[in-house]
C-alpha cells in the first residue's frame, strides 16, 4: 500500500541519515565541534538544575519564613554553610529591615548549590528532619555535576577528585567520553530529579495549609 511505501521511505531516510552523519565524524574537525557543542549543553544542562534548585529553596523560605527559616536557623546539619549564619546590619538595611519576606534570599549567600550533595544538605537544613531527600544523590546527577567540573576546570580531563567524587572506574589522566548517552542521561536526571524536588516543596506547603 501508499502507507506501507511511505514509512518504509521515511525509514531509509532515516538510515541513510544516520549513515552519512556516522561519516561526518569520521572528519576529526567535524567530530570536535560536536563534542564541544555537546559539551555546552552538558554545562547548560546542570546550570538549569542549580538555578531550579537555589532559587526554589530561596523562594520556600520566603513564602514560608516561620517554617523554613526558623528551621535553618536551628538546624545542626548546616555543615556546608559558608561561613556563620548571621546576618549584617547593612544587608538587612538593603530591605529596610523589613526581611520576612527576603529571608531566603539572604540566607542563599550562605549555602552552596554547586553539587548535588551541597544542594541536598541546603534542603536538610531547610525542611523537616524526616523528609527524604534521598533523591538528590541520583548517580547520574552526581555524575553530571562531576563531568560538568572537569570540563569547565580540567579540559575535560579525568582526575582523582572526579573519580572519587562520582565513583566512577574511568582511568584518570584520560579524557571523559562525552557523547549522546550522557546527554540524554543527564536531561532525565534533571528532569526526573526535579520533578521530586518540586513535589516535595509543595507537600510541605500543602501540609501548612491543612
Amino acid at each position: 500500500s501508499r502507507v506501507m511505501e511511505g514509512s518504509e521511505d521515511i525509514q531509509r531516510l532515516i538510515e541513510t541519515g544516520k549513515t552519512r552523519w556516522n561519516e561526518a565524524l569520521d572528519h576529526a574537525i567535524i567530530k570536535d565541534g560536536y563534542i564541544k557543542s555537546l559539551s555546552s549543553n552538558l554545562n547548560a544542562t546542570w546550570s538549569a538544575f542549580e538555578t531550579l534548585a537555589s532559587d526554589l529553596w530561596a523562594t520556600a523560605i520566603n513564602k514560608n519564613p516561620n517554617t523554613f527559616a526558623i528551621q535553618v536557623a536551628y538546624s545542626s546539619q548546616n555543615e556546608q554553610s559558608t561561613g556563620s549564619r548571621s546576618v549584617d546590619i547593612t544587608e538587612l538595611a538593603q530591605y529596610k529591615f523589613d526581611v520576612k519576606a527576603m529571608m531566603g534570599t539572604i540566607l542563599k549567600k550562605k549555602f552552596k548549590f554547586t553539587d548535588p550533595l551541597k544542594i541536598q544538605s541546603a534542603y536538610a537544613t531547610m525542611l523537616p528532619k524526616k523528609t527524604d531527600t534521598s533523591f538528590l544523590e541520583n548517580s547520574d546527577l552526581v555524575l553530571l555535576a562531576g563531568v560538568r567540573h572537569i570540563l569547565l576546570h580540567k579540559a575535560g580531563i579525568i582526575d582523582e577528585q572526579f573519580v572519587a567524587f562520582t565513583k566512577s572506574t574511568l582511568p584518570i589522566g584520560t579524557a571523559f567520553p562525552v557523547d549522546e548517552a550522557i546527554m540524554y542521561q543527564s536531561i532525565n536526571a534533571v528532569i526526573e530529579t526535579s520533578r521530586v524536588l518540586l513535589r516535595t516543596i509543595l507537600d510541605h506547603f500543602e501540609q501548612e495549609t491543612k
